[in-house]
């Protein structure tokens, strides 16, 4: 009977019951289809071939055993990375829960990288079987194995859309790939004596990448490990495309309900204030968590605040107490790169070890005091006139900004531009 993989694996018999995996378990026996349940070699018995013929039926019932616990640990890791109906889930909902389901089944730790728009990888699933090497296993996923020289290249999959297999990594070739003496403790401390990087494809674009590793020497990845891990990847790929289609779905219904109210406040106030405050409240309330509406000064040299907003009524009464810098400069990277480009700007994830690289220095003081987790930009303009920038941040709410979101935020900005190059709402001194 054929493995999970195609053909039978006799090499490591599990002795336990109830232990599941490819490639068996460290404390197996090996067996030989050559010898004896008595271990004794079937060539040295004399008079007769009921002990190799024995043998070789024992090593088909335990091949076919194996087969059966491989295919059934398959069939229960498929059954446990789903979601269920009608449950909203975000990218980081279904990694997390992808590295949990991984192991121990099929690795003895696993990373899961979420790619992100700018082709750079984010690790959202993190799982060490030992918990006490989780801390060095998390140290090794936010930045030290995303190498072209790295054990695994996780890079060459996320960039090629090919698995890369590396079945057996010895101390010489961990030593030759690290960058220092940290990453090297780290890797022996985690353990990597085989591995594979999986790329987690929707349509033709790679969207993930799993890397998974085994830490026995005597547990290597071959061919057949390979197929089920692409075959699992592709379970997590449909799971993703799901979450995202419901998402897409509560999405396009968040954004209705802001284009409704927005058109409201800006056709009810006629005061250019008071309209702002509104607009920037409907939009924090529709899309949220938090919303900015700052105008170019007549010079186009600064960014002055026009509106501040918040969904949660406490976070609202916490930023009117710390209000955001009146002013920022327009020339600042991130904004300089929307007003020029005349196009929106999603980071999905931003980490506030970024505050200080991505944002205007008056601007950081309040983005640690908000907590920045997810950050948009939609400039405003008429014609290719730059007005000023919608500035729109999420610090509660799980789902990170996605490119679905750009359309309708280039749409509302227009709205609002629209509102300022009528006259009804200059930039305030």
């Amino acid at each position: 009977m054929a493995d999970v993989g195609g053909r039978p694996r006799l090499v490591t018999i599990a002795t336990t019951a109830g232990t599941s995996g490819w490639g068996g378990d460290s404390e197996g026996q090996s067996l030989d289809p050559s010898s004896s349940a008595s271990g004794r070699p079937a060539g040295g018995v004399r008079g007769g071939s009921a002990e190799p013929t024995q043998a070789l039926r024992l090593a088909a019932l335990q091949a076919e055993l194996q087969t059966l616990r491989s295919r059934q640990a398959l069939a229960d890791l498929l059954t446990a990375l789903s979601i269920e109906p009608g449950q909203s889930a975000t990218d980081d909902d279904v990694l997390a829960a992808a590295a949990a389901g991984l192991v121990p089944t099929l690795a003895d730790w696993c990373i899961v990288y979420l790619v992100r728009i700018d082709g750079s990888l984010e690790p959202l699933g993190i799982r060490h079987v030992d918990p006490h090497r989780q801390p060095a296993l998390r140290e090794l996923g936010r930045d030290l194995l995303l190498d072209l020289a790295a054990p695994v290249p996780v890079l060459r999959a996320a960039g090629t859309g090919q698995p890369q297999l590396r079945p057996v990594i010895g101390d010489a070739a961990l030593t030759a790939s690290c960058r220092g003496p940290r990453e090297l403790s780290a890797l022996r401390e985690v353990g990597m004596a085989s591995a594979m990087a999986i790329p987690i494809s929707i349509g033709r674009r790679v969207v993930a990448v799993m890397l998974l590793a085994r830490t026995a020497a005597i547990r290597h990845y071959d061919s057949e490990d390979l197929a089920v891990a692409q075959r699992v990847g592709g379970r997590i790929a449909g799971m993703l495309d799901h979450a995202r289609l419901r998402r897409e779905v509560a999405s396009s219904d968040a954004h209705a309900v802001a284009r409704f109210k927005v058109g409201q406040a800006i056709d009810k106030e006629a005061d250019a204030p008071v309209m702002f405050q509104a607009v920037s409240q409907r939009i924090a309330e529709a899309l949220g968590d938090g919303c900015i509406v700052r105008l170019l000064d007549p010079a186009g040299e600064v960014l002055r605040i026009a509106a501040v907003a918040h969904a949660d009524p406490a976070r609202r009464e916490k930023l009117r107490q710390t209000p955001p810098a009146p002013t920022v400069p327009a020339d600042a990277w991130l904004y300089q790169q929307a007003l020029r480009n005349h196009a929106p700007i999603v980071l999905p994830h931003v980490d506030p070890r970024q505050y200080d690289r991505i944002l205007p220095r008056p601007s950081v003081a309040f983005a640690r005091l908000a907590g920045f987790r997810s950050l948009a930009l939609a400039p405003l303009r008429r014609q290719s006139r730059p007005l000023g920038l919608l500035v729109l941040w999420r610090d509660r709410s799980p789902q990170p900004y996605t490119r679905e979101d750009l359309v309708q935020l280039q749409e509302l900005a227009g709205w609002i531009s629209l509102a300022v190059d009528s006259g009804t709402s200059p930039a305030p001194a």
